[in-house]
């Protein structure tokens, strides 16, 4: 496949003969209804119409800000077609869409060369088709089950072996992306699907499963991956600010819960801003709540050191060429001036959170350790992509997570490739998240 996208007419307002007749479809008949767009900028798309002569509208599976994602029936596959993805990025956001096309052509490519995707799955979606309609760019991908991040939103908190499997299988695409020198820049839940489509619930074991945003009883209970012997295969998508390390980074890229403090102080960043993101998603995967969970520069600096522990370090904001964001933050030291000047409701909040060891707590050492590594606020301090798959936390049997308690100590736990850090000395006593 051409790394280009490729250029096609408008939409096809005739029956085309390429078309499966058994599909039954008729193109002389007015579309059925339209698709409705939050953002009046996305392609105006009807069901039932075929893009690029070939993909049937079946419905709208989510939104965002850069494109609209599409269920189709691919209309040239087997006698009765077969389910994909089709994402529709906005115009003004075509180049990100090319620039998206060509990263996963690359991996593709450098992956089949090396392996069979039938016997070794790439851990990255897999991209099926590209085309452009109107100006719209298109990229079309097999059907993946539902996000991570609607498991957490239904469930909470996960199971411990569940954490490990969506980790493992995150970590292997992402030291897929770092082992071709690309970072995904954008790691977050939402951007990591599972491949079947089956959720836990409440959990219990309620074998049901989403299938096309509805909710279903499953066939077997081997498909509920609440079960016991249930292996949790997941994928990694959107690679729209992937980027070589060549490259231009800009200065902002990703989702401010998931982005580390030298994309806020507009520092250079790299690989180990997606180790950084890592981190976020597991302990967002273990408690089932964001670790920052915030829309402030202010309140994210003091949620950062409230949680972690240690004062944001002192080169790093010396460096930063923000220089409004370091003088509204920070003192003439270079110290967080937290609470100075943040308001009273904003304080309170920070003040009831509790501190990343205490979350974990002493039974779960090893895990606190390995969030520390991949959450230290230095991009130069955290660990590779290989080194936290080495780490004991995926060697040892899956227990129970530690229930929560509160604790004063801010001990950092120390690591054969990582060098201790001082904590500070916060004494959360609050009993909330």
């Amino acid at each position: 496949m051409s790394n280009q996208v490729s250029e096609i007419a408008p939409w096809s307002s005739s029956t085309e003969s390429s078309v499966d007749s058994d599909l039954d479809i008729s193109m002389d008949s007015p579309p059925r209804r339209r698709i409705d767009c939050d953002n009046k900028e996305q392609l105006e798309c009807f069901v039932g119409q075929l893009l690029n002569d070939r993909y049937l509208i079946e419905e709208k599976l989510g939104e965002g800000t850069y494109s609209l994602v599409l269920k189709c029936t691919d209309t040239k596959e087997g006698k009765f077609g077969k389910s994909v993805a089709v994402k529709v990025q906005r115009q003004k956001y075509g180049y990100a869409a090319e620039h998206e096309v060509e990263i996963l052509n690359t991996l593709q490519q450098c992956h089949s060369e090396k392996h069979s995707i039938a016997t070794h799955p790439l851990s990255c979606t897999f991209l099926l088709d590209n085309f452009k309609t109107n100006g719209f760019v298109s990229m079309v991908f097999p059907l993946h089950g539902a996000s991570v991040l609607s498991l957490i939103e239904r469930h909470g908190a996960l199971p411990l072996k569940h954490v490990k499997q969506i980790m493992y299988n995150t970590l292997i695409a992402v030291s897929h992306l770092h082992q071709h020198d690309l970072t995904h820049a954008d790691l977050k839940p939402e951007n990591i699907l599972f491949l079947n489509p089956a959720i836990v619930e409440n959990n219990v074991c309620k074998c049901k499963m989403l299938v096309g945003g509805t909710i279903v009883r499953a066939a077997k209970k081997e498909d509920c991956i609440c079960s016991s012997d249930r292996q949790i295969e997941t994928i990694l998508v959107d690679f729209g600010l992937t980027v070589y390390s060549r490259d231009y980074h800009a200065r902002s890229v990703g989702t401010r819960q998931y982005t580390g403090p030298e994309i806020m102080l507009q520092l250079p960043w790299g690989k180990s801003l997606d180790i950084w993101s890592l981190g976020c998603i597991l302990v967002e995967l273990l408690t089932g709540r964001e670790l920052f969970d915030t829309g402030d520069d202010y309140e994210h600096f003091a949620l950062m050191q409230k949680r972690l522990g240690y004062q944001i370090p002192y080169s790093m904001v010396r460096d930063s060429p923000n220089l409004k964001l370091v003088d509204e933050c920070f003192d003439r030291r270079y110290d967080l001036a937290w609470p100075r000047g943040a308001d009273r409701d904003s304080v309170r909040y920070v003040s009831k959170k509790r501190s990343l060891k205490t979350l974990v707590g002493e039974e779960n050492q090893d895990l606190y350790e390995l969030l520390m590594w991949m959450l230290e606020m230095d991009p130069d301090r955290r660990p590779s992509v290989e080194q936290v798959l080495r780490h004991t936390f995926f060697d040892q049997p899956s227990r129970r997570f530690g229930q929560f308690r509160s604790k004063s100590e801010n001990y950092r736990p120390e690591s054969p490739d990582y060098s201790p850090r001082k904590g500070g000395n916060h004494n959360p006593s609050s009993r909330y998240y």
